[in-house]
């Protein structure tokens, strides 16, 4: 499952911190099937002409659940609760990296045909974890995820490549769910009290990967006060200890969904 692999990239410590919960997790990806409010689409390509359709409301939805888990952790509300609501906004993360769930013009039947097709299970022995980007607009990022989708939705429909597409689209929902989940933990008011960069001794020349700790007077969600996030792009050459008081948007390069 995409949820599974995506908790498996994440750093130890919070991979430890979210493991006990992962039933919670699992039921809210799946909620927003049984109680649909909106549509699960952000329609940016056409399959057929016909007229686009009304705005989505994927991206507002996302938002609110993103948001709901926020603040269940500001208040200090139970995990299970918290990371229940982290489910519910994972789901539009993989929704959207379904091609069809960013275009229009296809008939339900249709999509159903391709999307029961679309099964991969090989991620870990196939792909990499691209790193961590701190998101910090849910609605950005949300839109972001549609537009990569969609560019193979044409693919995926008309020439049914079903192999192809889903390989690209699994690896990029996992990616973008790892990374939505790391932000729901870092970026929340407080968990900045202190941030220092570390070199990763297994990076080899170059020191194209870092490994940034921070220090958090925040952190129930953790069996202990820190959080490790690694990273795939170079940062500044630092010394091999570097104090700072920052934000966790010191913690990667702020790309269209920052």
């Amino acid at each position: 499952m995409i949820s599974m692999d995506a908790l498996a990239v994440l750093p130890p410590p919070m991979r430890e911190a979210l493991i006990p919960h992962v039933s919670a997790i699992l039921a809210g990806v799946v909620e927003p099937d049984f109680n649909r409010v909106v549509s699960h689409k952000i329609q940016i390509i056409s399959l057929r002409v016909m007229p686009p359709p009304p705005r989505s409301g994927a991206a507002d939805a996302f938002k609110r659940f993103a948001t709901n888990a926020e603040e269940m952790f500001r208040l200090g509300r139970g995990l299970d609760e918290m990371t229940f609501a982290l489910g519910q906004a994972t789901h539009f993360v993989q929704d959207l990296n379904q091609p069809l769930h960013a275009a229009w013009g296809e008939t339900r039947a249709e999509h159903n045909e391709v999307e029961a097709q679309m099964l991969y299970r090989s991620w870990q022995k196939d792909h990499t974890y691209r790193g961590f980007i701190l998101i910090k607009n849910y609605s950005c990022f949300a839109y972001e995820i549609a537009q990569n989708s969609s560019q193979h939705a044409r693919a995926l429909f008309f020439d049914r490549e079903i192999k192809r597409v889903t390989e690209i689209a699994w690896d990029q929902a996992v990616n973008e769910h790892s990374k939505f989940l790391a932000s729901g933990l870092l970026a929340r008011p407080g968990a900045g009290a202190g941030v220092a960069a570390l070199r990763d001794p297994s990076a080899g020349q170059g020191g194209r990967k870092w490994i940034a700790l921070l220090i958090s007077r925040s952190s129930g969600l953790l069996r202990h006060p820190y959080f490790w996030a690694s990273f795939s792009s170079p940062l500044a050459p630092v010394p091999n200890l570097v104090p700072a008081v920052a934000s966790p948007s010191f913690l990667g390069p702020r790309g269209p969904s920052s």
